[in-house]
């Protein structure tokens, strides 16, 4: 779920940096991040490049080890660390990749992007137990030459990114805010207390 009063589009309104940039969000020291990351960079990022030759990556996040502080040194990329407040970051961002490969989670990220109207290209495990569809709220793609093109489009149709951003917004704030999913176990609880009452 999502705070939507902290991770407020009417606070934190997108403000794109000039140049296309990704985000990627998460802790680094958790392993489906970082084996995420490091199949994004072997596998997809030379992809993305040939058609979006000045895209920015921003990966933000708490403890990088090594191999993704080296990330760093590709042109381009900027591995942040731990980070006071992500919204500025998201602000930033024209899209947020989700390069997950395995894990399970509460897929944060996703609902936080989506709520700030920064839209998303996931793999189907990174938005695993969302209800989220393809092409309407978020972009998923599996393979590697699928998954980059999902990002070129997204970083070059500016109409395909207002699209997913309010779509995928409004999907977040009809089923994913605190108050929404509080409302939902509430009901399950009555639910299921209701034959003994």
């Amino acid at each position: 779920g999502v705070d939507e009063s902290f991770f407020s589009r009417i606070a934190f309104p997108p403000q794109p940096d000039p140049e296309p940039t990704i985000i990627f969000c998460g802790a680094m020291d958790y392993s489906p991040n970082s084996s995420g990351l490091g199949w994004y960079f072997r596998e997809c990022d030379s992809l993305v490049r040939q058609h979006v030759p000045l895209r920015r990556i921003l990966v933000v996040g708490k403890n990088p080890g090594e191999e993704v502080r080296r990330y760093g040194e590709i042109p381009g990329v900027t591995v942040t660390g731990e980070v006071p407040d992500v919204r500025p970051y998201y602000q930033r961002a024209w899209v947020q990749m989700v390069p997950l490969l395995i894990g399970g989670g509460t897929r944060l990220k996703i609902v936080e992007s989506l709520c700030l109207g920064t839209p998303v290209v996931s793999t189907t495990i990174g938005a695993q137990g969302l209800d989220l569809s393809h092409g309407e709220h978020l972009l998923l793609r599996d393979e590697p030459a699928d998954f980059a093109n999902g990002l070129v489009a997204t970083l070059t149709d500016a109409s395909l990114r207002r699209r997913l951003a309010s779509a995928g917004r409004g999907r977040v704030l009809e089923r994913y805010t605190w108050r929404q999913l509080g409302s939902e176990l509430s009901n399950y609880y009555t639910a299921l207390a209701a034959p003994i009452l």
